[in-house]
């Protein structure tokens, strides 16, 4: 669809790992994402189009990417963080 805005960033690829682990990324990087993705949320050219945020299908940016959404739903949206988990319980 056209009228779709898709974006991404960096930040879910952003964890210097201790070892062979892959995050979570560090508080740093969750306050920059939170603040990305709310601006994208009240950006006004973006107010009428569904925004789809994407990753790479490997294990760790997708996970960290979860993290990060569900950061962003708990600490920015004010969501419980049971209910900000629901959306990627079915991630394999």
């Amino acid at each position: 669809n056209p009228k779709t805005f898709y974006f991404s960033s960096w930040l879910q690829e952003s964890y210097l790992g201790f070892c062979s682990d892959f995050g979570p990324v560090n508080l740093a990087a969750v306050v920059r994402f939170c603040r990305f993705l709310r601006d994208k949320l009240v950006d006004p050219r973006l107010a009428n189009r569904p925004l789809v945020y994407y990753c790479d299908a490997n294990t760790a940016f997708l996970t960290n990417t979860a993290f990060l959404l569900g950061a962003y739903l708990v600490l920015v949206e004010k969501w419980a963080p049971d209910l900000a988990a629901q959306p990627f319980e079915r991630i394999q």
